[in-house]
């Protein structure tokens, strides 16, 4: 029987990351195979290791594989692997990020760090850069090696994989919120309460200190009115509890099990940073919340399309523009429509595209030989 081989991280079994992007994102795969009948088989890459995937390929028996979908850009060496022994297999990535770019914002962010006085890791802006470096050359390599490249949003297909991948596929399949974390909303009470999404591990990285320096600085330069009128919380694992600053005016909820308790609450959720590729996830809960989406300019770009009817865009260092956008919210109420319907709805039409013709299972667009007609 024909399958598909599924390479994912062990993030996915891990129930202390429900919540992390990528693991939510992995989750989507899942529940489309099942719910169109992929025949899928797992297996699970320990801490992304292209090493230990090499290995596991080379013991497989995989004359009934007709494709395998990888997690990461990082598997490189397994990618060619399967180009030099088998050559029928299509090669599809799924491309969490633009690296280049996102290794390079975190060394903007350890900048902004170091200017501050602040250093949370034993590594250095040179380190980042480096990094960034290292990740652009396994991206380009993937590019070539992947049959199909398939991006997390619109901005990174256009603006970066299309231009490493002429000769692959490449076609944007948009993170969607997987029903088995989203079963049910939380029933909640609406309050002026505007919250600042962190992460949800429990490292303060560069991208993480420019969101939330920004948040406390802006908050804290807020008039005496706005801020009696709003109540304000920062999620994620602040340590020391002033490394952003001290202010009388946040609550540091710490980490969450769940966000979704407190996004029933809250009017606005936001994001105070440039910094940082990929898709921030936690937008789409927070919109399928009832939530405002204050996010800067740079962000609200490379957003997808039906998410920013709930956004607002904010310059990080205006307070002007925040009070203003903090009295928007006030007065008026975001969408009530569901951007996860419209963003489910591309991402099955993406797998579609790619899978359909292999497995007899997919209603959408058909793979030609091995290049899918995206």
């Amino acid at each position: 029987m024909s399958y598909l081989l599924h390479v994912g991280p062990d993030s996915i079994v891990n129930p202390r990351k429900a919540f992390a992007g990528s693991t939510k994102d992995v989750m989507g795969r899942s529940e489309y195979f099942a719910e169109r009948g992929v025949p899928v088989r797992e297996l699970v890459s320990g801490d992304r290791s292209d090493a230990q995937v090499l290995a596991r390929l080379r013991m497989l028996n995989l004359s009934g594989c007709e494709a395998v979908l990888f997690e990461y850009e990082t598997y490189v060496d397994s990618m060619r692997y399967l180009a030099d022994t088998h050559p029928h297999i299509l090669r599809i990535v799924r491309a969490h990020n633009a690296n280049l770019l996102h290794f390079g914002d975190q060394m903007r962010g350890r900048l902004r760090m170091l200017a501050d006085g602040k250093q949370s890791a034993p590594t250095s802006p040179f380190d980042d850069a480096r990094l960034a470096l290292q990740r652009y050359a396994l991206d380009r390599q993937c590019a070539v090696l992947a049959d199909v490249v398939l991006p997390i949003c619109e901005w990174e297909s256009v603006q970066y994989w299309s231009r490493l991948a002429p000769g692959s596929t490449v076609a944007t399949l948009p993170y969607f919120a997987p029903r088995s974390l989203m079963q049910a909303p939380v029933p909640g009470t609406k309050r002026n309460l505007l919250v600042f999404m962190m992460g949800v591990g429990g490292a303060m990285t560069p991208l993480l200190y420019d969101a939330g320096k920004n948040a406390v600085d802006l908050v804290n330069a807020l008039s005496a009115e706005a801020a009696h009128a709003w109540h304000f919380a920062i999620t994620g694992k602040i340590k020391p509890a002033d490394l952003l600053g001290t202010s009388n005016r946040m609550r540091q909820t710490g980490l969450l099990e769940s966000p979704l308790p407190l996004l029933a609450q809250a009017r606005a959720v936001a994001i105070m940073s440039d910094l940082g590729m990929g898709f921030k996830t936690k937008l789409l809960e927070a919109a399928m919340a009832g939530c405002w989406l204050l996010v800067t300019p740079d962000l609200l770009a490379r957003l997808p399309a039906a998410l920013r009817p709930w956004c607002l865009p904010v310059e990080p260092h205006s307070v002007e523009q925040f009070e203003q956008r903090l009295r928007q919210c006030e007065s008026q109420m975001p969408p009530s429509t569901d951007p996860n319907v419209a963003l489910r709805a591309d991402a099955y039409r993406t797998l579609d595209a790619v899978l359909g013709r292999l497995f007899d299972a997919a209603a959408g667009q058909v793979v030609e030989g091995k290049r899918c007609a995206c």
